[in-house]
């Protein structure tokens, strides 16, 4: 394949106006994404796929679904997504046409059937331009792992911040759909190292003072496997880099509140608590999570007492993990 657009138009509805966009790299289950997709019980979208130069042949697996569904196919002659994924999402946005919303989507992840119904339900009865799905995790072999805590019908910056930060909440890029319009207006996705944060400042930023409108009665089933980036913490440099981009996006929030007027609900005891949790689950020796709480500690700059308390937490968590692990080998032994 070259580089150019591949596109086909398979009965396409005039009323379409949702662009379901993937940037692809991995072949694994690129197939079962697009099987998803094309089992929608509604089909007014058009499919676009940005192949990230991926050494995989992604068009191989993706011509077999063009009598299908609407496809726009292009391989790009670089690959970027490795180095700044935000500049990737990027470029296969913009190989959109006419349609008025956007919907990022993944090449592992699957929606239900009924998805895209829903959305149009939705965008017919609110008037909301960012609309959001409930997720239930799967793993590698596509079996339910769990549900992920559902939002709330309606949900404000503030709030949506403050209940991720205490784990109430959790989220993927996967979920949104996004007009259109607020894409542009708004100037599109915010960059951190490793888009680490950037969809979450992204969909605070579009909404401003507005509110986020959850679709009810269906669900995004997101990945999780050892390919995620939330699961590679075995690197020192890799857990520095992701707590520094959460540092620049809690400086990023505090900007972006007191702009607009906004109230920020949540303590600097949860900011700092939220941040050490890729420090806690990450396979680091003693030592370097220690430093890491303390380096935490110090660009935050919490107080000494706040600061000895999570060090405390941090020995405390790892003995507690530690202690999991080996009961779970030993119940294993004697199976």
């Amino acid at each position: 394949m070259t580089n150019n657009a591949v596109k086909n138009n398979i009965n396409k509805d005039n009323d379409a106006e949702l662009a379901i966009v993937i940037p692809a790299y991995k072949e694994t289950y690129l197939h079962e994404a697009l099987s998803s997709i094309v089992n929608q019980t509604h089909k007014g979208f058009t499919v676009y796929i940005g192949d990230d130069n991926s050494p995989f042949n992604i068009y191989e697996i993706v011509k077999e679904f063009e009598d299908e569904i609407n496809i726009v196919y292009k391989r790009f002659d670089q690959n970027i997504g490795g180095k700044d994924l935000v500049a990737q999402w990027h470029r296969c946005i913009d190989m959109i046409q006419d349609e008025k919303w956007i919907w990022l989507f993944s090449d592992d992840d699957v929606m239900e059937a009924n998805c895209v119904e829903q959305f149009y339900k939705n965008k017919l009865k609110y008037d909301d331009q960012l609309f959001h799905f409930n997720v239930k995790v799967i793993d590698s072999k596509s079996n339910d792992l769990y549900n992920v805590n559902e939002f709330p019908a309606v949900l404000h910056s503030p709030d949506l911040i403050d209940l991720k930060m205490r784990g109430k909440l959790c989220s993927y890029v996967v979920e949104y759909i996004f007009s259109r319009d607020l894409y542009e207006t708004k100037g599109k996705f915010e960059y951190f190292d490793l888009a680490w944060g950037s969809d979450d400042a992204t969909w605070i930023k579009f909404l401003g003072t507005k509110q986020l409108r959850t679709i009810e009665n269906t669900f995004v089933k997101w990945r999780y496997s050892e390919s995620n980036i939330s699961s590679s913490n075995g690197d020192i440099n890799f857990v520095y880099r992701k707590i520094n981009a959460s540092l620049s996006y809690l400086s990023w929030l505090q900007f972006f509140f007191k702009e607009n007027g906004l109230i920020d609900k949540t303590s600097i005891y949860i900011k700092i608590k939220w941040l050490l949790e890729v420090v806690k689950i990450s396979k680091l020796t003693v030592l370097q999570r220690i430093n890491l709480t303390f380096y935490v500690c110090k660009e935050l700059r919490s107080g000494i007492l706040l600061k000895y308390f999570f060090l405390f937490f941090m020995i405390y968590s790892i003995v507690k993990i530690n202690c999991k692990i080996q009961i779970f080998k030993i119940r294993r032994y004697f199976q």
